[in-house]
């Protein structure tokens, strides 16, 4: 997974270079309260009510669809909507909700994806 992200910038800006818009604040934010955040309650809670109620592969699409759905408000206010559409952006979050969830499942333990996302967010940051 982080091969794939270093892949995707390094192409994406022609090499590793720190974001000139990075600052603590973004990293306690994202590195801390949305990871935590966004995991306890998509793979803690919602993915485990889902599992109780239907097919694993069912609760694992429905539980990304509303995880994807939580992006579209800040994607609205930061003007790139459009753009997470036509790139096909939406795409990788929806795969990444899948992995965090699949993470989750396999290891029977919230800390798993908690970390997998925290380390995608400051590297997604960083760069």
């Amino acid at each position: 997974m982080v091969t794939y992200l270093a892949i995707i910038i390094y192409f994406e800006n022609g090499g590793f270079k720190i974001n000139p818009n990075f600052r603590a604040s973004d990293f306690i934010n994202k590195f801390l309260v949305v990871g935590i955040t966004e995991e306890l309650v998509f793979r803690g809670w919602l993915l485990n009510a889902l599992l109780k109620k239907m097919s694993t592969w069912l609760a694992l699409i429905v539980n990304n669809l509303l995880f994807l759905c939580i992006h579209l408000p800040i994607w609205y206010q930061t003007h790139t909507l459009v753009a997470n559409f036509t790139s096909g952006g939406f795409i990788s979050v929806f795969i990444l909700g899948l992995i965090f969830g699949l993470l989750f499942i396999r290891s029977k333990n919230i800390w798993v994806p908690i970390v997998y996302h925290m380390l995608w967010d400051i590297i997604v940051t960083i760069f």
